[in-house]
């Protein structure tokens, strides 16, 4: 029974196979016109939206490339900037650590008039106006470069100042943004540590600048719809432009794309919270340079591509309809007027194919 049923499955399935054949065979130019057209349609929208698809690829891409070249050039200008701008200090924190056995001998000639016009004099040689200032290992303020005397005051509570007085083996340089007790305002400090040669702690020398010196800058290079940033290895936000509002910078320091950059030292994304960002790390500071631009700006030019390429696959298509349309009326009139000359014949008329198969039969011949 199964044998049967086999056979006649295999038969039945054969059977189709011939009259699907068979059907092909003697279908009309009209139906093989309308099929290909089809097909060419749907390879024009096929190849429209690859064509598409392989744009946005190709514009993410070039964005990103950009980016990142912006980010490459900004931290080697940013890191010869600072290395150039703390080059007081550390002159300052050399001299004062090779005059200086102790804390009692540190603070005498740190806290001298004579010791503040060395200072405005270094200062002086440089081109920008940023005061340097000295304090002792109790963070009191000694002497600075830009008044004289000094106001009573202490850094004691900064972080900065306790790391240096609480680990003997903290970074000579420390960074942080905070809020100015000798100015108005934000700035960000550049804070360097003298040590006697015993290693012990005598005091620091600071030196800031503004973050909106920064801003500024960000402001004149930027591009629309897109945002840079300098953030700390810690995670704190130093400068930005536009400024970066707390939505976007929790979403910053929740990126996997910021665990890479503080893992690798640079990282680049394309999706996610920040859209496109590209970041790198300064060689000689714990600070990295952040550039984003938002998907929609990225992609303003694929828009317009896509557009163009819309139309012209609208157009195409139109015109591939137009050109069946008329083909298949000519075949259909010429089928019509085929059909009137041999219906109109006096004798009986068969035509056979090359397989054989009756292809045509005019009404003289029914009629026999």
């Amino acid at each position: 029974m199964s044998a049967t049923r086999s056979s006649h499955q295999a038969y039945g399935l054969d059977g189709a196979i011939i009259s699907a054949s068979r059907a092909l065979a003697q279908s009309g130019p009209v139906f093989w016109v309308t099929f290909y057209g089809v097909i060419l349609i749907m390879a024009i929208v096929l190849g429209t939206s690859l064509t598409i698809s392989s744009v946005r690829d190709h514009e993410i891409s070039r964005n990103g490339k950009e980016l990142e070249s912006t980010v490459r050039l900004l931290s080697h200008q940013f890191d010869e900037h600072i290395v150039n701008f703390e080059a007081v200090p550390r002159s300052v924190a050399i001299y004062l650590a090779s005059k200086s056995s102790n804390s009692k001998r540190f603070n005498d000639l740190a806290s001298s008039e004579e010791f503040h016009r060395f200072l405005r004099e270094k200062t002086s040689d440089q081109g920008d106006f940023a005061g340097v200032n000295v304090f002792d290992s109790e963070g009191r303020f000694l002497n600075s470069s830009e008044r004289w005397p000094v106001p009573s005051l202490t850094l004691s509570d900064r972080k900065y100042f306790r790391t240096f007085k609480t680990d003997p083996n903290s970074p000579p340089v420390l960074i942080q943004l905070v809020e100015s007790r000798i100015s108005k305002g934000d700035t960000i400090v550049i804070a360097r540590k003298v040590s006697s040669s015993e290693g012990a702690f005598l005091g620091m020398v600071t030196r800031s600048i503004s973050p909106e010196r920064f801003q500024s800058f960000f402001s004149t290079i930027l591009l629309p719809d897109s945002a840079l940033a300098l953030l700390h290895r810690d995670g704190s936000l130093l400068a930005s432009y536009p400024p970066f509002d707390q939505e976007r910078m929790r979403d910053l320091q929740d990126s996997p794309f910021l665990t890479q950059v503080f893992t690798d030292g640079y990282a680049n994304a394309s999706e996610g919270p920040l859209d496109l960002a590209s970041a790198r790390s300064l060689q000689h500071y714990p600070i990295y340079i952040i550039a984003t631009r938002t998907s929609s700006a990225a992609l303003a030019s694929w828009r317009r591509q896509t557009q163009t390429l819309n139309v012209a696959a609208l157009l195409a298509a139109i015109v591939v309809v137009g050109m069946l349309a008329a083909i298949i009326r000519y075949l259909k009139e010429q089928h019509r007027r085929l059909d009137i000359a041999v219906n109109n014949m006096s004798q009986g008329l068969l035509l056979f194919d090359a397989s054989e198969r009756l292809v045509l039969r005019n009404q003289q011949f029914r009629k026999l």
